[in-house]
């Protein structure tokens, strides 16, 4: 098959077949240091058993399908979308960057139902701070806890936020484009509470503002977050 190949290759022209493997380690280098890295990184994992080693000629509307319906068994509507999405955004970059498709097959998404915003309220906000306090491998994540309620920011914005984005004297801190989901850069009012945070971490780090151990973090564990919630009420 692979002597066939480059034999119609070299004497009709034709283009190589390229897999969907190639093109997702090309996508994912083009994306690498950007906010959706580690989601990237876990949804190639995901979708390796319906899309590893296959042509990208042969990803087609029933494939897809298939992905989508086999999602939706364990999967939330809006989280088997951005599965799609993911999809689509690396089958474009075969054909639009690389020439290396010339369709791009489409489906329709997940219909997600309407969903009404929750937000906790100043008691529950309390207890939770009150529970990480309490517990010596949890402690580490109040000021962390603090600072997200009082700027309302994503969790890799906090993580991964450096000294040289925050504007102390007049409490003010802002997000680059490049880290905001958008794109597009952020400015971010402090409150006394981040700003009395982001005093206590000074002298932590040099660039970073929050640290664990004297390291920067790379990401909180969310499932350690969520059982101190859960145990919180």
């Amino acid at each position: 098959k692979l002597l066939s190949d480059l034999w119609r290759q070299k004497q009709l022209g034709e283009q190589p077949r390229r897999r969907w493997d190639e093109a997702v380690a090309d996508y994912i280098k083009q994306k690498a240091g950007t906010a959706s890295e580690d989601h990237n990184v876990t949804r190639i994992a995901t979708l390796h058993p319906w899309l590893g080693g296959m042509y990208l000629a042969d990803i087609d509307k029933e494939v897809l399908n298939g992905i989508k319906r086999s999602l939706g068994e364990t999967r939330k509507p809006g989280t088997v979308n951005r599965y799609l999405s993911f999809i689509s955004a690396v089958l474009n970059h075969a054909a639009k960057e690389l020439d290396w498709l010339e369709v791009v097959p489409r489906v329709k998404t997940a219909e997600v139902p309407p969903s009404e915003k929750v937000y906790l309220t100043p008691d529950e906000v309390d207890a939770l701070v009150d529970e990480l306090a309490a517990n010596k491998r949890t402690q580490h994540l109040v000021s962390f806890v603090i600072f997200a309620v009082a700027t309302g920011l994503r969790m890799r914005n906090v993580t991964h936020l450096k000294w040289s984005q925050i504007d102390m004297p007049r409490k003010t801190m802002w997000v680059n484009a490049p880290d905001a989901k958008a794109k597009r850069s952020i400015a971010v009012p402090l409150t006394e509470d981040a700003c009395e945070v982001i005093r206590n971490q000074i002298g932590q780090h040099e660039e970073r503002v929050f640290t664990f151990r004297g390291a920067p973090y790379d990401r909180v564990n969310g499932r350690t977050l969520q059982a101190a919630a859960e145990r919180a009420g």
